[in-house]
């Protein structure tokens, strides 16, 4: 389980992912699909974690 330190780093290092991948260039796809895999990773986890 995640204590809250752990989640609020989690919504910040998931906002900068978002902002991020919304900014990359079209011609960077693969950074962006890795991008959008870690998003994806993150949000899980933090669903997951408020589920539980």
């Amino acid at each position: 389980m995640l204590n809250a330190t752990e989640k609020l780093l989690f919504s910040r290092e998931l906002e900068r992912l978002r902002i991020e991948a919304d900014g990359a260039p079209k011609e960077y796809s693969t950074y962006r699909h890795y991008l959008i895999k870690q998003i994806t990773l993150l949000e899980t986890v933090l669903n997951n974690e408020n589920k539980g």
